[in-house]
């Protein structure tokens, strides 16, 4: 059922056995975004190009999900049965908690957040727990999980908030973000420049504003084709 404030809300009629649970799985395209609420009261805000697959019952000891894509989650409590998320690098167990997690694969690495609670994270034999305020690090080159404090968590979830946040990001990341949310390919005229960019800007703005915005941090656009074109 979708709610009048764009909600995606599950209910199941029928048994909740194993037998009849299906698998359901929604899909966010470029320029997409959405909240869905879990049989379990989990709620789960999905980014533009992401996805999550998810049972219509969590039977079993587990409530198991796989995503891709960047995800944020607010899982209901069940001290008896571990909600745990997939992805294409980890395993992230939690029992109810607020994290999000970023798994584009044209980003370097996987970051997993936490807000609050305790998640814990496996990539083959290696482990890490998280405290709140604090990032985990994957790198599809690496086994190592990095894990390191975050200062500002509310750039982490800026995008669920309807913004985009940057903190001392480089070119080629604020673009991509940009990219994924207006549904439109980027191009460089010459070099890339060495330089970090940190700001505020909601995401409702029309490209036109957007590029108005850009050119005050000292990224200069025009759109040419649907086709965002940086210029020097």
């Amino acid at each position: 059922t979708k709610t009048k404030s764009g909600e995606l809300t599950y209910s199941f009629a029928g048994s909740k056995s194993a037998n009849t649970a299906a698998v359901n799985t929604v899909i966010t395209p470029r320029g997409g975004q959405y909240h869905l609420i879990l049989l379990d009261g989990t709620e789960v805000w999905l980014n533009a190009s992401s996805s999550i697959r998810f049972p219509t019952v969590f039977t079993g000891n587990e409530r198991e999900v796989d995503i891709t894509g960047e995800v944020y989650f607010e899982v209901a409590k069940n001290r008896v049965k571990p909600f745990i998320v997939n992805t294409d690098q980890s395993e992230i167990r939690v029992l109810g908690t607020h994290f999000n997690v970023n798994t584009y694969n044209d980003e370097e690495y996987q970051r997993i957040t936490l807000l609050e609670g305790s998640v814990e994270i496996k990539k083959n034999n290696q482990k890490a727990r998280l405290k709140p305020g604090q990032q985990a690090n994957l790198s599809y080159k690496s086994t190592v999980i990095r894990v390191e404090d975050i200062d500002d968590l509310e750039a982490i979830i800026a995008w669920k908030n309807g913004y985009f946040q940057f903190e001392r990001a480089d070119l080629q990341s604020v673009m991509r973000q940009i990219s994924r949310w207006y549904d439109t390919d980027v191009s460089y005229n010459g070099q890339i420049p060495r330089k970090e960019y940190s700001g505020k800007m909601p995401r409702n703005a029309s490209v036109k504003k957007l590029i108005e915005m850009l050119s005050y941090t000292g990224i200069h656009c025009k759109v040419e084709r649907n086709q965002i074109i940086v210029n020097p």
